[in-house]
């Protein structure tokens, strides 16, 4: 160590005190591995040729969480989707602690209802991601991090919009009112790890400083307008306040960046930074690092978005919509969307403490 005084110049670690979980797409805690080592000498010439890990537990799943018989050992505190165990309760992996809700993996079911219900009335406030579970998860109950937008021809840019659980809602239906409205809109950024907000810094493309952007928490949306040939009409020094587009945004809740001190026409965002408390978070530092440490976004432009941070993509109270479901939804004909065939995910999820699909 450098500059130090101290005399001490080893460092010890008992093999066997750390352990590691070796885990799939969906979180789920299959085994256990120690970091003590089973020599293996295959010629017995007293030299060790390779290792095999001490397997400490095992176990799988079925679809919705319930351990297997005979397939699972050892009894480890976590399990599905990588929650924790409550097994005094009914037994071993039956119940499951994710938060917000206790899910009982027998039934496929949580024992309460959704938090959030209110605000998705076409899906059932007990059902588990919506009996997805092969390719969803749900990191505690009721967060979602990921709007899926639909393939419209007046919906351009990126399609996945990463945001903070508490303006999903909002994004989604300002996004259904531009479609419905017939309003082009090229959406551009949306939540953006510290790496790539001090990148576009140095660029002078925006004053905030690392740990100021409300792109850093997943609060703020960056967008162009542009007419039906995919040229841009109304770039940052064009759009007004009197556009139809940021009249609703900002009957949503969202500010507008056309009225900061320097203006920013193309962004609108949800967190004032006078607001110290807003959306359950304690201040504007906890919204920020919580996000941060969540999701593992690499690249936000180009309609490109980098998996989550367990490969992942979390899904909770979502559900696909039928194509007449989809048109209903936003009033239009099926002729508007370049691909009519398709199905939509109207709202998708992350853990993101960073997760999946």
């Amino acid at each position: 160590m450098i500059g130090s005084s101290t005399t001490n110049t080893s460092f010890s670690h008992h093999l066997g005190a750390r352990n590691y979980e070796l885990v799939n797409h969906l979180g789920n805690a299959l085994a256990v591995v120690s970091d003590a080592p089973i020599e293996v000498d295959t010629n017995n010439d007293h030299l060790r040729d390779y290792n095999l890990p001490t397997l400490l537990s095992s176990q799988d799943y079925y679809p919705f969480g319930s351990l297997m018989r005979e397939r699972s050992f050892g009894g480890y505190r976590y399990g599905f989707n990588g929650m924790e165990k409550d097994d005094e309760v009914k037994g071993s992996g039956n119940s499951l602690d994710f938060g917000a809700r206790i899910y009982d993996s027998r039934l496929g079911r949580w024992l309460s209802i959704d938090p959030l219900h209110a605000e998705f009335p076409g899906a059932s406030p007990f059902s588990f991601v919506e009996n997805s579970p092969l390719w969803a998860m749900d990191p505690d109950g009721m967060k979602l991090v990921k709007v899926h937008l639909p393939k419209s021809k007046y919906m351009q840019g990126l399609q996945t919009l990463i945001v903070d659980e508490q303006i999903a809602r909002k994004v989604l239906e300002l996004a259904r009112y531009a479609v419905k409205n017939e309003i082009n809109v090229h959406f551009n950024s949306a939540f953006r790890s510290s790496e790539k907000q001090k990148e576009i810094q140095s660029t002078g493309t925006t004053p905030a400083e690392v740990g100021t952007s409300r792109h850093e928490a997943g609060f703020a949306l960056d967008f162009n307008l542009y007419d039906d040939d995919g040229e841009v009409i109304k770039g940052n020094s064009t759009v007004k306040a009197t556009d139809a587009f940021i009249v609703k945004a900002k009957e949503l809740g969202f500010r507008w960046g056309g009225e900061f001190n320097t203006p920013d026409r193309i962004h609108i965002d949800a967190w004032d930074p006078s607001v110290v408390s807003k959306f359950g978070y304690d201040n504007w530092k906890e919204a920020y690092t919580e996000n941060q440490s969540q999701v593992d976004i690499e690249d936000f432009t180009g309609g490109k978005v980098a998996p989550l941070s367990f490969e992942q993509s979390f899904l909770t109270n979502s559900f696909f919509m039928s194509n007449e479901q989809l048109f209903e939804m936003y009033n239009v004909d099926a002729e508007r969307f370049e691909n009519p065939e398709s199905k939509v995910n109207q709202l998708e999820m992350k853990e993101s403490p960073a997760v999946t699909l």
